[in-house]
């Protein structure tokens, strides 16, 4: 969900800027055994907007580029085509257009000598969750589970490292647990069945929004996309999943800096690794951990979507 947001943002920006702005969101195919036709179909029809000179691309979801297959190749035969500018969004190393067919490249954030640089500013999140202050930690401490739109494999994951808890660790705890809302009705009642004897856990179905979820919890457990992005704008430290190997040019800086703690789902030690941080003597270490993360991004991650605006401009 958090590429659709972003792109909902940065439409409404520009659009408040008084420039000519058009949305095509690229439809969820994954049951569809049309796969390379409508993909062709659909930047056949992008490339052919006579009246837009530059598309902005927001290529970054590996999920897209693996289910479809040819996606590359497509755009290079429709680069070389069409004389248009393409801009990609947040693009990593796997993800990388030749340059003779991309205009710029726009990533989150980059490290020089293990120092934050000015890639920060072209992060985008709904603003709103930059004006979240950061949790009180009282007795009960708040878990905000959310693994993106439709990711039921580290959602479940989760949930079953939650059921082994102990249970006087349980008690100290609530959970409020986001199904995404690509996620299918029955994968909701799956979960919503695990918690049935469980009063301080919340299943939450298909939110458009997560702004009042942040501004409930303490700390985040989530999946390796956007989402631990705007964990970072809401000042609250965590845990991340990691999914795929190419995020690992984010997820090791992150790391690094003290702004998230990075499990793999498949480690064998992974319950350890995930929820050792949940127990009553270690929460003095998260309460500094989301004190780094606030005072972090105080000083280097802004709301500036201005600054996005003069790059993309620029």
């Amino acid at each position: 969900m958090g590429h659709f947001r972003r792109s909902q943002i940065i439409h409404n920006f520009f659009k408040k800027k008084k420039i000519k702005i058009i949305k095509f969101p690229l439809k969820d195919k994954i049951n569809s055994n049309k796969n390379n036709s409508y993909i062709n179909e659909y930047f056949e029809k992008v490339f052919s907007l006579s009246y837009i000179n530059t598309l902005i691309i927001d290529f970054s979801s590996i999920s897209v580029i693996k289910r479809y297959k040819n996606l590359k190749k497509i755009i290079y035969n429709k680069a070389e085509k069409k004389e248009k500018k393409l801009i990609l969004i947040d693009s990593i190393k796997s993800e990388k257009l030749s340059n003779k067919y991309c205009y710029k490249r726009v990533i989150p954030y980059y490290l020089k000598n293990n120092k934050i640089r000015d890639g920060f500013k072209y992060v985008i999140v709904d603003p709103k969750l930059f004006k979240i202050k950061k949790p009180s930690f009282k007795k009960t401490i708040k878990i905000l589970i959310t693994c993106g739109g439709s990711d039921t494999k580290n959602t479940l994951y989760i949930c079953n490292q939650i059921l082994k808890l102990n249970k006087e660790i349980i008690k100290k705890l609530n959970f409020k647990i986001i199904i995404g809302q690509f996620c299918k009705q029955s994968f909701y009642n799956k979960i919503k069945k695990k918690f049935k004897n469980f009063y301080n856990c919340k299943i939450i179905y298909g939110v458009k929004s997560n702004y009042y979820n942040y501004l409930w919890s303490d700390t985040v457990i989530c999946g390796d996309g956007t989402t631990k992005y705007e964990a970072l704008a809401a000042g609250r430290y965590a845990i991340v999943i990691k999914t795929n190997k190419s995020n690992d040019i984010y997820g090791k800086d992150f790391e690094k800096l003290g702004l998230f703690g990075f499990i793999k789902r498949n480690n064998n030690n992974s319950r350890k690794n995930v929820l050792s941080f949940l127990h009553h003597n270690k929460i003095k270490k998260l309460k500094k951990l989301t004190k780094h993360v606030n005072d972090f991004k105080s000083t280097y991650f802004k709301n500036s979507i201005n600054n996005y605006y003069d790059l993309l401009k620029n």
